[in-house]
């Protein structure tokens, strides 16, 4: 918030037997859309630098979720009298590099994308947003 405007993303990585990882950075002039992204694929990043493969991978946007479990395989092999990458209004999709990005990253690996409603009270979600905040206005 505001979008678009200065943005921002965060994820925390929760692993057995070590310390708990946050990461974030501000991206300067950005959408939700893509500071979501960019979080997503940032996590998948660390997940695979310590070669991690298997991960349950929380998530408080629909729009990343969604898109990397239902969306992406229609946009890549699109039903027959269906543009590749074109949403379902037959618009062009929004961010294709950082979706890719993400669909190769998500492909190395076997991940479980859950949905958490953000702004609920989650301990670890309530972190990222907090951390996403201090990071952001660290810029102004």
């Amino acid at each position: 918030s505001p979008n678009p405007g200065n943005g921002s993303w965060a994820f925390i990585a929760i692993q057995e037997n070590a310390s708990d990882v946050l990461r974030s950075k501000c991206i300067g002039e950005s959408t939700n859309s893509i500071c979501e992204l960019t979080a997503a694929i940032e996590a998948l990043k660390y997940i695979e630098s310590i070669d991690g493969k298997d991960a349950i991978f929380y998530v408080d946007s629909n729009y990343v979720k969604l898109g990397i479990t239902e969306w992406i395989p229609n946009w890549i092999n699109p039903k027959p009298g269906k543009k590749a990458w074109t949403t379902s209004n037959n618009k062009p999709v929004k961010n294709k590099e950082l979706w890719l990005e993400l669909y190769s990253l998500n492909s190395k690996l076997n991940i479980q994308w859950r949905w958490v409603k953000g702004h609920s009270g989650d301990h670890y979600n309530e972190i990222v947003d907090t951390e996403v905040v201090r990071v952001r206005n660290e810029i102004k």
